[in-house]
């Protein structure tokens, strides 16, 4: 056994002391320390322009302050470089992550060529001097920046949606738009393909009417279509170009609401709110009905000024004001009732845009007709369409396939008038009728 001197015990009793009081008190080091994205990359940069980059720093220990430190090997392109909320800051007690903005901007005067650099983020405990020993973590960026003469137009579609629309008002693209190249640029189109919910299209509309946004920013857009839509859910097939190229492209649901059912009442939307529409979604007719009056209107005042006699003065001036109202009226009731309806899903039926028809009950019986139930055949891809009316240019409601069979509730001229198996109501022409049996 070997013996220890005294001043060897000493030695070894300050050295036990030593390492108790280091696992006491020493502070642990820093668990999981990282940065998204780990790179700042811009390879079209023009003279003059500014952009933003944000990064998340995060950890996985959240039990105390970290004291973060910035440290740039950037060259030339040193002074173009800002930090919020700085180069030193604290990451602060309870917050796994948090938020880094580095503003880059770009002198006029700056030579066009590629700058490259280093961005070193350093991060360590606020509280080390009880321990006497400091623990840092960190990461490294890389810094890849690109000045150039040419126009570049990089744009990034981040998000979008159509909200809830009343019939009245038109429907409402919102797009969620990153430009990234570097000049003030729009899509040069965005079409909204309008589907029922058997994604059978209605109608197809464009807008090439759209917001520009600045380079290296993200900013919400829209895009509007005109609403000749009952009441419903869709589906609307975005396409978004820009230059002719297609840049983003998918399907969005939207629902189209004309009354609002409340305790068994029905609110529809006021006809003042329709004839503003009108008037926003059909600007051509517009312009025909403020024109079209101007006729009398003028006739009215050359009679009114230099005619003699004081009742044909005033016959004038209320006949004036008596066909501008007419003019309005024809108009309001060419929309909203006699104009005929030109989409609707198939299987609905009731009122499109004024238009209303009594749909046939599918349990009334049959009147006495003989062929009471008809069998159709297809002799094309598309099937046999049946109207809303006994018209060709009514809306189709259904369209019936090969061998389907109908109920007959009704015939006139070259017309039957049917219920399919799921109560959908219409008229088919006699045309498409295969057999009756």
């Amino acid at each position: 056994m070997v013996k220890l001197t005294n001043n060897k015990m000493i030695k070894t009793l300050k050295t036990l002391l030593t390492l108790s009081f280091f696992f006491l008190f020493a502070t642990p080091a820093l668990a999981g320390f990282g940065i998204s994205p780990a790179d700042v990359y811009n390879t079209h940069l023009k003279p003059g322009d500014n952009f933003e980059k944000e990064i998340t720093l995060s950890r996985s220990d959240i039990d105390e302050d970290l004291k973060v430190v910035i440290e740039t090997d950037l060259k030339e392109a040193e002074s173009w470089f800002q930090f919020e909320p700085g180069k030193e800051f604290i990451f602060p007690t309870g917050q796994s992550r948090l938020v880094l903005k580095i503003k880059v901007n770009v002198p006029n005067n700056a030579e066009l060529k590629t700058y490259q650099g280093i961005i070193r983020i350093k991060a360590s405990s606020v509280d080390t001097q009880n321990s006497g020993v400091s623990i840092v973590k960190g990461a490294r960026m890389e810094v890849n920046l690109v000045t150039t003469s040419l126009d570049v137009s990089t744009l990034v579609v981040k998000g979008m949606s159509i909200s809830e629309v009343h019939d009245s008002d038109p429907i409402k693209l919102l797009m969620n738009i990153e430009n990234k190249g570097n000049t003030k640029t729009a899509p040069t189109k965005v079409t909204l393909e309008i589907q029922d919910l058997t994604q059978k299209t209605i109608e197809t509309q464009e807008d090439s009417s759209l917001e520009k946004i600045d380079p290296n920013i993200s900013k919400e857009i829209t895009a509007e279509f005109k609403n000749n839509l009952k009441g419903g859910e869709y589906f609307g097939l975005v396409k978004i170009y820009l230059d002719d190229k297609l840049i983003h492209s998918d399907r969005l649901v939207f629902k189209v609401i004309n009354a609002i059912e409340t305790n068994g009442q029905v609110s529809k939307v006021s006809l003042v709110s329709k004839f503003i529409n009108l008037i926003k979604t059909n600007k051509v007719e517009t312009v025909a009905l403020l024109l079209t009056p101007l006729i009398p209107i003028v006739i009215g005042l050359l009679v009114y000024k230099f005619g003699a006699l004081l009742f044909l003065k005033k016959f004038f001036l209320v006949g004036t004001i008596a066909y501008g109202i007419l003019a309005i009226t024809i108009f309001s009731f060419y929309h909203f009732k006699w104009k005929p309806a030109n989409m609707a899903k198939p299987g609905d039926i009731g009122s499109v845009q004024g238009e209303s028809i009594e749909a046939p009950s599918p349990t009334l019986p049959p009147k006495n007709i003989d062929n009471s139930s008809l069998k159709v055949d297809r002799d094309n891809t598309n099937g046999y369409p049946i109207y809303r009316t006994p018209n060709l240019n009514s809306t189709v409601v259904y369209v019936a396939t090969e061998n389907e069979k109908l109920q007959v509730i009704d015939e006139k001229e070259g017309w039957y008038q049917v219920s399919t198996n799921n109560g959908t109501g219409g008229w088919l022409q006699k045309t498409s009728v295969k057999s009756s049996q």
